[in-house]
C-alpha cells in the first residue's frame, strides 16, 4: 500500500499536477503560465495585493484592493531585454505623483506576489515643485515575509515597490489613500 501511494505521488509530480504553474504557448507563440496556487490564494486575500511581473521590455505591476485595480508606474531602470541587449529608460520626477488613489483602511495588510525574486517597499508623501517632485519616505515596509501592514496616519501616499528580477531592478509607484 505504501509503495502504491509513493508511486501515485511520483506520477502526479511527473505529470505536472502538483499545483505548479505550467507554461503554455498562446496563438501568437508567446509563453503563458497557467494560474498558480499563489495566484489563487491572492484572489481570496482580503488585503492589498501588488502583483509584480517581469516583461520582455520592462516590468509591470498592478495593485488590487477589493474590486479596484491600479496599474503601477514604472520608474527609471535598466532591463535585460534579451541576450546581450539591455535597455535603459528614464522617467521624469513626477512619476512619483499618482494620477489616482486607491482607498484603503488604515492597518490593512499589503502582500506582494508575482515573479520578482525580492521586493522592498515604502510609503511616502510628495514634496517639491513641478519638475522637481521628491518622494519623502514616511514608512518603510518590511516585505521579507512577503507582506506588511499599512500602518500610517490617514492621508494620500505614494506606495513605492522596488522589485528585483533576473533582468534587473525597477521601482513601481502606486497611489493609496489611507482612511
Amino acid at each position: 500500500m505504501k509503495a502504491l501511494a509513493i508511486g501515485l505521488a511520483v506520477a502526479a509530480l511527473l505529470s505536472g499536477c502538483a499545483g505548479e504553474s505550467s507554461p503554455r504557448r498562446s496563438s501568437s507563440g508567446e509563453t503563458k503560465s497557467e494560474p498558480s496556487l499563489e495566484a489563487a490564494e491572492a484572489a481570496s486575500f482580503d488585503g492589498v495585493t501588488v502583483e509584480l511581473a517581469a516583461g520582455t521590455l520592462k516590468p509591470s505591476g498592478v495593485l488590487r484592493f477589493g474590486d479596484t485595480a491600479q496599474k503601477g508606474a514604472v520608474g527609471s531602470a535598466c532591463w535585460k531585454q534579451g541576450p546581450g541587449v539591455t535597455g535603459c529608460f528614464d522617467t521624469v520626477p513626477e512619476i512619483v505623483i499618482p494620477p489616482s488613489y486607491v482607498k484603503v483602511p488604515q492597518g490593512t495588510l499589503l502582500r506582494v506576489v508575482g515573479d520578482a525574486r525580492e521586493a522592498e517597499g515604502l510609503l511616502g508623501t510628495v514634496s517639491g515643485s513641478e519638475g522637481n517632485a521628491v518622494l519623502e519616505p514616511v514608512a518603510r515596509l518590511d516585505l521579507t515575509t512577503g507582506s506588511a501592514g499599512l500602518v500610517v496616519p490617514p492621508g494620500e501616499y505614494t506606495l513605492e515597490i522596488d522589485g528585483t528580477w533576473d533582468q534587473g531592478e525597477a521601482p513601481l509607484y502606486f497611489g493609496v489613500r489611507i482612511e
